[in-house]
Parts: structure tokens; sequence; C-alpha cells
């Protein structure tokens, strides 16, 4: 079996809680039988077990790396993991104390409490003025790397959106065509409804109005004179307009059951199409969430520069 030509820079114990079941002296025994000159112990959020790890690699002529894999999270966009590794005493100082600030910020991540890291505390103690300043070496981790999980996100994110646009197509659009035409015919049938109402009571009052004293005018007059010829006309007249109104309010009552029907049938049509678009509408506020944060194709890999800038200013690198 091919020996390791230099070292291993990224292993995890049993103390990164669900990550690893193996013990610093496993790790130990298992570095020195792959011929490394060299190991790293980089457990998560933790430096707890660097005593022992220091004093086995001694004990097998090792080069020991003491460092962590911190995660960092500035607010609750998922934790990234950093490689952190000392190069001196000065650099391992400094990554006890920004471990040790870590605490103050823990969080679930991924079911598990976590300390986490952030920028601030990042450029506390390895920016510029930092005690750790080109003490401690920065790797970009894994596939949850800070620099890796710009690409990753955007695909996860690609991937979210797609199965909701799927799941989307089992409702309706807003702008579907039926919903927009089922829509549009019960307003105007509810207009419609609403003008005969208003037309059917005034004609209501019309076609109630009593002809009884015309009726007792025209009796009381006598035959063959003119106010008794002008009584009977006006009376004759009123009666013609109140057949009149009754028949025209008897069409209107029969257009307003026909309205009353087809509203009755659209009706819960459009409730169902409502609840549909409801759905949709929702599906479509997790999809422009889900995109918020997410860089596009075009300034993604400005983002990722910018980002592997900012970490190169705070750490060693080769």
């Amino acid at each position: 079996m091919n020996g390791i030509k230099y070292g291993i820079l990224h292993s995890q114990t049993d103390n990164s809680m669900r990550d690893s079941v193996m013990t610093v002296e496993k790790l130990v025994a298992q570095a020195k039988n792959l011929g490394a000159s060299a190991a790293a112990l980089t457990d998560h959020g933790v430096m707890t077990g660097y005593m022992e790890f220091m004093k086995l690699c001694r004990k097998e002529g090792m080069n020991p790396i003491v460092g962590v894999e911190a995660y960092v999270e500035e607010g609750n966009e998922g934790a990234r993991h950093l490689i952190l590794m000392a190069k001196d005493y000065i650099g391992f100082k400094a990554l006890i104390k920004a471990v040790s600030e870590s605490n103050t910020r823990i969080a679930k991540v991924d079911g598990i409490w976590c300390p986490r890291m952030n920028k601030d505390i990042l450029s506390k103690h390895f920016g510029p003025n930092g005690e750790g300043h080109w003490h401690v070496i920065g790797t970009s981790s894994c596939i949850k790397g800070v620099l890796a999980t710009l690409i990753t996100t955007k695909m996860e994110t690609e991937k979210k959106v797609e199965m909701l646009k799927t799941k989307q197509k089992e409702y309706e659009s807003p702008k579907a065509a039926g919903f927009l035409k089922n829509t549009k015919a019960f307003e105007t049938l509810n207009i419609r409804q609403r003008q005969l109402e208003d037309e059917i009571a005034e004609l209501n009052q019309i076609a109630n109005r009593s002809l009884m004293a015309l009726e007792h005018r025209a009796q009381e007059v006598f035959d063959g004179s003119d106010e008794g010829n002008l009584a009977r006309e006006v009376l004759k007249a009123a009666g013609k307009e109140k057949e009149m109104v009754c028949m025209e309010l008897e069409a209107k009552r029969q257009e307003k059951r026909t309205v009353d029907q087809e509203m009755s049938v659209l009706k819960p049509v459009i409730q169902q199409q409502k609840a549909s678009v409801a759905k949709w509408e929702q599906l479509q506020s997790q999809i422009e969430e889900a995109r918020k944060g997410c860089a596009a194709d075009e300034s993604l890999d400005e983002v990722l520069r910018q980002e592997a800038c900012w970490y190169r200013e705070k750490f060693w690198y080769w």
C-alpha cells in the first residue's frame, strides 16, 4: 500500500458529534500506519481532543497540527465549514480564543447545537489587527465549505425551484384562461344582478301603485261630459301603463332568475379555482423566497472571487 507523502489535513474524531466514531488514538494509529509524517485534528467546532492528540503524535514521531473545522454562520442562512490549522503557538492561542468566542453563538446546525463563528469573530482574531493574522492556515473545507456552498446553494435552490414549479402545475395560475374567463363572467353577472334588483324594485313601486282614486274619479263624473271622458282616459292610460309595467316586471324577474341560476352554477367553480390559485401563489412565494440571496449566474464568479479574497486576507495559504 502506498503511503501518504505529506500528511492528513482534514480529520474528525468522536469529539465531532454525529460525524465520527474514531477516537483520537485510532486516528493517530491509522495516520502512522499510512505513513503520514504529520496529521491535523480538525474536529467540528471544538478543540477538546488536542492535548491527547499532540502527545500521541509525538510518541509516534509525527508532527501534530492542531486545528478546528469551524462552523461559520452570520444569521440563519445555514452554517458553512472552514478548516483552520495553527501554524505555530501564536496561531494556536488565536484559535483557542476564536473557538471559545464561537461558543457564545451556539445554535442548531443540522439538528445539533453547535458553536458558530462569523466574519466578525474571524476578523477579530485572524484579520490584519488580530493576534492570529497569518499564524493560522485556512482551507475551504468540503462541499459544505465557505466557498463550495455558494455553488451548491445555487444548485440546491435551482433544484428546489424546479420541484416547486412542478408542484405548481397541479394548480391554476392567476393568469389561467379558464380562471380569468370565469371570474370575468361572474363579475359581469354580479353587476347585472344588482342592476336587475334596482330595476325590479323601481318597477314594483309602479306595479303596486293603486288606481282606486282614478277609478272613483271616473265614477263620480257624468258620462258624456268632457270631464268624465278625461277621467276615463286617464284611468285607461294608467291601467295600460300598469299592465306594461307588470309585463316588464315579469321579464326582469325571469332574467334575474336566469342570472341567479348562472351565478349559483359558477360560484362553486370559481371558489374551487380560487383555492387552486391560492395554492399556486403560495408556491410562487416559496419560489421567490428560495431565490432570495442566491447569486445570478453572471455574478456567481464575482461573488466567489470576492469571498475567496476576503478569506485570503485573513489566513496563510499555499
